[in-house]
């Protein structure tokens, strides 16, 4: 099992790579598609982009001058929304090629090369820390309970942990079956056979609100810009 899991996080990462050495401009939807949005259930312009993240923080206040810090932030395309306004932004991510795009393109955001453990090296806690549409990639379960902790330890007491785009285990049968009709089972398991997504269970985060004392709200997202999040939720952790 462990050398299963390592083999799918090394094949994750040379796909990551491979679309940072591949990105050629700060153009959004170039942006946006190293960031995996580029299947046929995820596709985006620059306008559509803007208003499928507004709509997600559209009852989360965010105060000016906040610092904000995304884990999987690939080359910018989700912190650039905040980009060149009052905010503080860091930026966290394995792939070195993705960070090295991001830091070219976006020079004021504090990008950093690295995993769970990069969050100690922050100086500074933050207001709003986010994950987007990156929890499915994890290697284990283990893994994505020692994230939150972290980011626990880099929170400031008032502040918000969003952690979005999460692949809904109750709904794991219904989207591989839709992916495997659009694909074709070839194609399918040409694909996956070496990358697993996590599907998680909404109590798999209800636990930890409840060992670390957090308030949680667990809400839907169904966007006709990213067909992916009918199968899919987002989650807001607080301290209580």
């Amino acid at each position: 099992m462990k050398k299963k899991l390592k083999k799918n996080k090394n094949s994750w990462l040379k796909i990551w790579e491979k679309k940072g050495t591949e990105l050629k401009s700060s153009k959004i939807e170039n942006l946006i598609n190293a960031s995996g949005f580029d299947s046929k259930f995820g596709e985006f312009n620059e306008k559509n982009w803007k208003r499928y993240i507004r709509a997600i923080f559209k009852n989360i206040k965010i105060k000016k001058n906040a610092e904000i810090l995304e884990y999987g932030c690939g080359a910018g395309s989700f912190l650039s929304f905040w980009y060149g306004k009052n905010y503080k932004l860091s930026g966290v991510d394995y792939s070195k090629s993705l960070i090295t795009k991001g830091k070219k393109y976006f020079p004021k955001i504090n990008f950093r090369v690295g995993e769970s453990l990069e969050l100690q090296n922050f100086q500074s806690n933050f207001d709003l820390i986010i994950s987007h549409s990156v929890f499915h990639y994890f290697r284990n379960y283990t893994y994505a309970k020692n994230l939150i902790s972290n980011m626990l330890s880099k929170l400031k007491t008032t502040g918000i942990i969003c952690i979005l785009d999460v692949p809904d285990k109750d709904m794991e049968k219904s989207f591989k079956f839709k992916l495997k009709k659009e694909l074709g089972n070839y194609e399918y398991k040409k694909k996956y056979k070496k990358t697993n997504h996590l599907f998680y269970k909404k109590s798999f985060f209800k636990d930890i609100a409840i060992e670390n004392n957090l308030n949680i709200k667990i809400f839907k997202h169904s966007s006709k810009f990213n067909l992916n999040s009918k199968y899919r939720y987002n989650l807001i952790l607080k301290f209580k």
